[in-house]
């Protein structure tokens, strides 16, 4: 995807990529509403959103991922998922789980407000290297 070709840098928020089994009304009320072609071409359509693909495209670009583990409306599971195949990979990637926390992550704002700023002022602005991979867990 040569969309992805000069990024430098991402963030994750509630990851969803297996929304279709999971919550079957995305499908009906967002999916077929808002991605062109969908009805016509599903799987290919979703395989292109899909962050657990994305590590082929984004060419080892540094990768904040941020989750409650209390998620109601994205399961916690496709996060911890996409962590195991940036694993296996190698791919570089940064995961912070909130425990107890929820999709907004409501409970720890200021923690990810100050993540996400440090995150693309280092990544992005001072251009700094990324290349290993990092896991931490907030707890309330």
């Amino acid at each position: 995807m040569a969309a992805y070709k000069n990024v430098k840098n991402a963030m994750l928020y509630a990851i969803a990529f297996n929304s279709v089994q999971n919550r079957p009304e995305l499908e009906k009320n967002m999916h077929s509403q808002i991605i062109p072609n969908y009805k016509e071409d599903k799987e290919n359509q979703l395989n292109k959103r899909s962050a657990v693909l994305w590590d082929a495209e984004i060419n080892r670009i540094p990768l904040l991922i941020l989750h409650g583990t209390a998620d109601q409306l994205v399961s916690y599971g496709q996060s911890t998922e996409l962590v195991k195949k940036f694993e296996v990979s190698g791919f570089p990637y940064q995961f912070v789980s909130y425990v107890g926390d929820n999709h907004k992550l409501s409970k720890n704002r200021r923690d990810v407000e100050k993540r996400v700023i440090e995150w693309f002022d280092k990544y992005l602005r001072e251009q700094n290297k990324f290349n290993k991979i990092i896991k931490k867990v907030v707890k309330e």
